[in-house]
């Protein structure tokens, strides 16, 4: 069972490739994507080389937590600088739970090409079974240096502003700061514009921005915002022109802002008067809903005739 497990050297060198892959792919990832890897009943690894006297020398390795949020796992071995990387290494883990851990030591993996060695090279993977059954549980990489783990770069976020404007003038109405937001792509929506007053949307399309390996970003994010239509009403009065006492009152509803003649469409219903002048009169609604003022229109008093009778 345990042998049909294990992987040929095409396949290790594959998930090799793929750790590599998986070890940078958390730099776009946000940061709490993850929860940190607990380390301590992990196998530990003995690794035997040969320094360049050709003698036998052995170093315990145990696993490191790596990556932006440390939950990837490496076997790094920093060998000194007298080692022999010529000669096969022997790699061997020590389980601390139980479980069943390879490799067991018996194999030799070959020696590393000293153009290799002041970098780091893949040499395997130690694998964990269940004692019983011997179904795999996990792998982890094996590196092999002279220098020793790299330090994870400090992770990196943006800012993106997003601002709503008035369409009229390009005023800032209303700002919102988008921030700690990791490298990748956003896609912003105005859910904030209900909060503005007097003003809709002119569109209310989401919009994509991002941010950069480096923390630029490809520039804030803006919503234009018109202001809502404002409607008044005005009062058309009648009045006495004799003692200014009304004798009609009209009411213009939804007038909208901007200027609006009104003229004295009722005054044939005010039965015994005539207008004084019939002229329109010029009224102006305000952007912010008030108005110039209410209208008056003068009526005087029919003249009253009789007939007299001479005898």
């Amino acid at each position: 069972m345990m042998n049909q497990n294990r992987k040929t050297p095409v396949q290790r060198v594959f998930a090799a490739l793929l750790s590599v892959l998986m070890l940078l792919s958390q730099l776009v990832l946000p940061a709490a994507a993850f929860a940190a890897v607990d380390v301590s009943t992990l196998p530990l690894l003995t690794v035997g080389y040969t320094d360049q006297n050709g003698e036998l020398c052995t170093l315990s390795v145990a696993p490191a937590a790596t990556g932006l949020n440390m939950d990837e796992v490496v076997y790094w071995a920093q060998l000194p600088g007298n080692a022999d990387w010529n000669t096969p290494v022997t790699l061997t883990a020590l389980s601390q739970d139980g479980n069943v851990c390879l490799p067991d030591g018996t194999v030799a993996y070959p020696g590393v090409h000293a153009t290799e060695k002041d970098g780091s090279s893949y040499t395997g993977w130690v694998e964990i079974y269940t004692p019983e059954e011997m179904n795999l549980i996990a792998t982890y990489p094996i590196y092999l240096s002279t220098l020793p783990l790299p330090e994870e770069p400090e992770p990196v976020f943006g800012t993106i502003t997003v601002y709503y404007i008035n369409a009229a003038d390009n005023s800032v109405l209303l700002t919102d700061v988008k921030a700690d937001l990791a490298p990748g792509e956003y896609w912003f929506s105005p859910d904030r514009a209900g909060e503005i007053a007097g003003y809709d949307l002119v569109n209310s399309d989401a919009q994509m921005a991002a941010v950069y390996a480096d923390g630029t970003t490809t520039g804030d994010v803006y919503f234009q915002m018109q202001a809502k239509p404002v409607y008044a009403n005005v009062n058309v009065y009648y009045v006495n022109a004799a003692d200014n006492s009304v004798l009609l009152t009209d009411t213009k509803t939804d007038l909208a802002a901007g200027e609006h003649w009104i003229s004295p469409d009722r005054a044939g219903e005010i039965s015994g008067y005539d207008l004084v002048s019939s002229d329109a009169q010029l009224v102006t609604v305000y952007a912010d809903g008030t108005v110039s003022g209410d209208v008056y229109f003068q009526m005087q008093a029919k003249p009253v005739y009789a007939n007299v009778n001479v005898y």
